[in-house]
């Protein structure tokens, strides 16, 4: 026995594989031809699939009763042909051409082949062209309404109404989403049935979102109009918040401490109030009216009318009946401080105007003042007496008796 040295062994180990594969091509190549003949174009191109992996090169007659060019690329592209799968068939037969083992007559099926899915190919791409343009004037629509969902005055009304805003849009958004998947399906499978279903589908898509974006512009329109008159009578309850308020301020002297807090929350309600504008939902100026209202009835509760006797009073102070004044008020007791310290000054007030009228000295008069503020039993220490109602020399002697009060109160 001859001893073969490495590198030669190594090259008839070699060869001897590579007749190995050779021969399993050969021989898958010949099922897939059988399974071609009986038209089972799946099996033939799963065979043919096989033998390009263990032999990709065209070669010439096979040796045997098969009597055939090694063409495998030439029927797997064939077999794919018949399967509707156009992309890879192309791929496969011009292949086929480049290696140049076809003869004459399948050279003729191959290019006849590869015309029809080429044409398949083409009529597909531009259905699906179109199809996509329609998809995206759908989407061009969506775009726009959800612009129209964001604004603050369709926010509390898109989820009303049966069906709403909301499900209509969810509707129309699933009818897209399956044109798409269609579309790109049919695509894929070069089935121009399917990409047209796909289409039909966002038309409908385009159609609802159309309705539904005009329905939400007429709404936006009616909503906004209310929200305009709606403004308007949140303005003109502000406005008369606001003159209740600087009344309030200008007309009783030094604020008590919890009269002026309600100033100030009434203030800051109408503050509040006029940020509001066109941007602003029915909703939130509903509260805002109603919080401008609770302030108002606040502002007037804290700052009640006078009572009766004490109006009468001042009405007698003022035409110079200062007998009436003590008639009305001498014998009166208060509870509510304000109250107990108007009428105190209204009967110190009429005090100084009777001694007046008598022609009383100053020290008389400032006397009959003290002795009034003496028996008050809330004497009005915190009231200024405005110029307007009051003589300047009632004035000047409050202001001295006030001045002497704050000199000798205790520490």
């Amino acid at each position: 026995m001859v001893a073969l040295k490495r590198p030669a062994l190594v090259a008839l180990m070699l060869l001897v594989a590579s007749s190995a594969l050779l021969a399993d091509a050969r021989e898958s190549y010949r099922q897939g031809l059988e399974a071609y003949e009986r038209q089972d174009y799946q099996e033939a191109a799963r065979l043919f699939t096989r033998a390009i992996a263990e032999d990709p090169e065209a070669s010439g007659l096979l040796s045997g009763a098969l009597l055939r060019r090694y063409t495998p690329h030439l029927y797997l592209g064939l077999s794919l042909a018949q399967l509707g799968l156009c992309r890879e068939a192309v791929r496969a037969l011009d292949e086929s051409e480049r290696q140049g083992k076809v003869r004459d007559r399948e050279l003729e099926s191959l290019r006849s082949a590869r015309n029809r899915c080429q044409r398949l190919v083409e009529d597909v791409e531009a259905a699906a062209g179109t199809a996509a343009e329609i998809s995206d004037g759908a989407a061009a629509v969506a775009y726009e309404l959800a612009r129209l969902e964001t604004l603050p005055v369709l926010r509390s009304v898109w989820r009303s109404g049966n069906p709403s805003f909301a499900e209509r849009k969810e509707e129309a958004a699933a009818l897209l989403t399956e044109a798409r998947n269609r579309i790109e399906a049919g695509q894929q499978a070069l089935d121009r049935n399917l990409v047209e279903e796909g289409a039909s589908l966002a038309r409908q898509a385009t159609e609802r979102y159309e309705s539904l974006t005009a329905d939400a512009e007429a709404a936006r329109d009616r909503l906004q109009s209310r929200v305009r008159a709606r403004l308007e009578e949140l303005g003109g309850l502000a406005d008369q918040t606001e003159q209740e308020a600087r009344f309030v301020r200008s007309r009783f002297g030094p604020l008590p401490r919890e009269i002026a807090e309600v100033v100030e929350v009434t203030e800051a309600s109408i503050e509040v109030a006029r940020r509001a504008d066109e941007g602003t939902s029915l909703a939130l100026i509903d509260q805002l009216e109603n919080e401008l209202r609770a302030s108002l009835r606040r502002l007037r509760g804290a700052v009640q009318a006078p009572p009766e006797e004490l109006m009468d009073a001042a009405a007698a102070l003022f035409r110079g009946d200062y007998a009436r004044v003590e008639e009305l008020l001498s014998e009166r007791q208060y509870r509510d401080g304000r109250a107990a310290e108007q009428a105190c000054l209204l009967l110190a007030a009429a005090r100084y105007g009777s001694l007046r009228a008598e022609g009383a000295t100053d020290e008389d008069q400032a006397s009959g003042v003290r002795e009034v503020l003496d028996r008050c039993t809330t004497p009005p220490s915190r009231v200024e007496l405005p110029a307007r109602y009051f003589a300047p020399e009632l004035r000047a002697l409050w202001s001295s008796l006030r001045s002497a009060e704050s000199t000798t109160a205790p520490e």
